[in-house]
């Protein structure tokens, strides 16, 4: 009865040191966790975006995510490729 204590406590050790180290190896590799559009974002290419007189909003690729200006609230949003949103 002693035995299996001993082995139960041994595999609890051992599930809490694998733990530990998947944790620590996913902390040293956080790219895994980043979204797969880095960069220049798909969505402004995936979507037609234009302001209440017709005309295309002015966005900055640049952040992230990326922001567009407008000077209203008033917005028409159309899906240009719908393949691109789906990936």
């Amino acid at each position: 009865m002693r035995e299996k204590g001993v082995i139960a406590h041994l595999l609890l050790i051992l599930i809490l040191a694998a733990g530990l180290v998947v944790g620590v190896y996913l902390v040293q590799h956080p790219q895994i966790f980043r979204p797969k559009a880095s960069g220049e974002s798909l969505i402004i290419q995936a979507l037609d975006m234009k302001d209440s007189e017709g005309k295309d909003l002015n966005c900055d690729r640049s952040t992230d995510p990326p922001t567009c200006e407008t000077p209203t609230q008033d917005i028409t949003i159309k899906i240009r490729d719908l393949d691109i949103l789906q990936k």
